[in-house]
């Protein structure tokens, strides 16, 4: 909010939508109001709606200061919608910072802003960051792609907990 607050002091044109409900969301239309942005802000609550939220937005806003893998992120992504996102957990594992999106310093405030005003300033830099944070969800997160890393995984564990359950497997042999 304080990144948005901001960028609305250079940008008139651009408005603010928070999508996803809580016992926060009183705080977040207060604090929107004590930044003066409250007329801009738009707190969409729970939405079931996602595909299409994401198909209504310039540019996609992850500020977590903790993150594992965001599916918000991957989700816009693959909707084409332009990333900013703070350099945290998984995140840069899917971003490729200045290719795919931009990565900024967790709770740098000023980056924030400062990222979310070069991608509205300069369109044809959005889309092409847009286009191959696309092309990479599409490859990486296919649902047969994610089914068999998934299927991978769960064979290592299974067969790794079988061969120290039981040696043999690994050709050694144990005394009767």
């Amino acid at each position: 909010m304080r990144a948005a607050a901001i960028l609305a002091k250079t940008s008139p044109q651009v408005d603010f939508c928070i999508v996803g409900d809580g016992p926060l969301r009183p705080q977040i239309e207060s604090y929107a109001q004590e930044l003066g942005i409250a007329g801009r802000v738009q707190v969409l609550g729970h939405r079931d709606d996602i595909p299409q939220v994401l198909a209504s937005l310039d540019l996609l806003v992850m500020p977590s200061l903790s993150e594992s893998l965001s599916n918000v992120i991957v989700e816009a992504m693959a909707a084409g919608v332009p990333v900013v996102a703070t350099h945290v957990g998984g995140t840069a594992e899917v971003i490729r910072d200045g290719e795919s999106g931009i990565l900024v310093p967790a709770n740098d405030v000023a980056a924030i802003a400062d990222a979310m005003e070069r991608l509205i300033a300069n369109p044809d830099q959005a889309r092409k960051h847009a286009g191959a944070a696309q092309a990479y969800a599409r490859q990486h997160f296919r649902m047969d792609e994610v089914r068999n890393q998934y299927e991978l995984l769960y064979t290592e564990i299974l067969c790794g907990k079988l061969r120290r359950q039981w040696p043999s497997l690994n050709g050694e042999t144990r005394p009767l």
